[in-house]
């Protein structure tokens, strides 16, 4: 009861606060149109802007793209990638060789207050692109309204589904050209793949994530030992397997091998010392995304929930993984296809794991957005998974 009044507390908030930004709002916003309207026309030439707000998860299985985006047509172009603050500074580590230039967006204060979105529309009034590219498969209002809030010669985006949308403009009011792409369940990184391809015409190519470790940021207070990497929290409550479960993991593994523990992420909380003093490493909110998947790189295997360090560990090419999922969107975002660098496990709750013969009926069953409860899932079912995929990792170095 306290959770609901808070969260209706917080709702009200917003709304007010939005009211009153309200008439600050409406009159930047004229003034960016009426600037627009009497001011000089100026396109940049040979310039490429792409929109990307989501998560940390969803750029990394959209960024291996962007090399086939500048070698197939734009490379002599300035590309600018307008993303979300929460994971640029992570994208210029990987991509900073392949982007001219990133424009930072708070997705949230977007999303809620009005006169951020007037400000930004005013700070970025004299751009004009080429071309501007909006590839997300489930875009929200907030992304195709910052779309309609910036200029451009042509403007293209992803057909894609209204999953995220609800209500919205019109997207034919904002956008010159959609590009096709198929309605069955696909996953996520070939989905961005089949974007370009059509958008360019290219001939179908299908590639999963890699992010190569050199330009990481390294650390120098890893166990030497060798360690499994365990990622406690995760971006919704739903999706988070319990606490306790993964302290009854870390014993098992602490009692059952020479491994240790490191905990990534940033939620904190829970007693780990007990477990073993010296065999857990926190390094929970202390780390940067870089230097986070520099710690993946050098795991034995990893653990985790259906999240973005899930992503960046199988595309670092850690040897080991563990992946315990609710089963939201199977197939797009999890289980992973055939191919992975590591020896991946995907621990689902027992209603989906009795139908795993039969993917194409569990991609229908939950395409909607549907799941099952995480907390069904045993710490026996993922220490068994753990076992295995950490015997077959051993066994392959000997």
């Amino acid at each position: 009861m306290t959770k609901f009044l808070f969260r209706l507390f917080k709702r009200a908030a917003r709304e007010l606060r939005a009211l009153i930004e309200s008439p600050a709002a409406l009159g930047l916003k004229l003034a960016v149109g009426l600037w627009r309207y009497l001011g000089p026309t100026w396109v940049e030439q040979r310039s490429l802007g792409l929109v990307r707000l989501d998560a940390i998860g969803d750029y990394v299985l959209f960024r291996n793209v962007l090399h086939t985006v500048q070698v197939s047509g734009f490379a002599t172009h300035r590309i600018t990638v307008i993303g979300n603050q929460a994971w640029l500074p992570f994208a210029q580590v990987l991509d900073g060789e392949l982007v001219d230039e990133w424009i930072a967006i708070d997705v949230t204060r977007h999303s809620r207050s009005p006169l951020y979105r007037a400000q930004l529309a005013w700070r970025l009034k004299a751009r004009c692109f080429e071309v501007l590219v909006h590839p997300t498969y489930s875009p929200t209002v907030w992304a195709d309204r910052l779309v309609a809030d910036l200029r451009a010669v042509q403007k293209v985006a992803a057909e894609g589904n209204s999953v995220n949308r609800g209500a919205g403009p019109g997207r034919s009011r904002i956008y010159d050209r959609f590009v096709e792409q198929s309605r069955a369940v696909l996953f996520e990184a070939y989905r961005n793949q089949e974007f370009v391809e059509h958008w360019l015409g290219l001939p179908v190519r299908r590639s999963l994530p890699q992010i190569e470790s050199t330009n990481l940021e390294s650390r120098e207070d890893l166990p030497m030992a060798g360690f499994v990497a365990f990622h406690i929290d995760a971006s919704r409550p739903e999706k988070e397997w319990p606490l306790d479960r993964y302290q009854a993991l870390a014993q098992w593994l602490v009692k059952t091998t020479t491994l240790a523990v490191v905990l990534l992420g940033t939620a904190r909380g829970g007693e780990w010392s007990e477990i073993s003093a010296d065999r857990v490493v926190d390094l929970r909110a202390k780390t940067s995304l870089a230097s986070t998947t520099y710690t993946l790189s050098r795991a034995a295997a990893f653990v985790g929930n259906d999240s973005a360090l899930l992503h960046i560990a199988l595309a670092v090419g850690v040897p080991g993984a563990i992946g315990i999922c609710f089963g939201q969107h199977y197939g797009r975002f999890v289980p992973y296809p055939a191919g992975s660098r590591s020896r991946t496990e995907f621990v689902f709750p027992s209603s989906i794991e009795a139908r795993s013969d039969d993917p194409e009926y569990l991609r229908r069953r939950y395409d909607d957005g549907s799941f099952e409860d995480i907390r069904t899932i045993s710490t026996e079912r993922v220490a068994q998974a753990l076992s295995r995929v950490l015997a077959l990792t051993s066994e392959s170095s000997s």
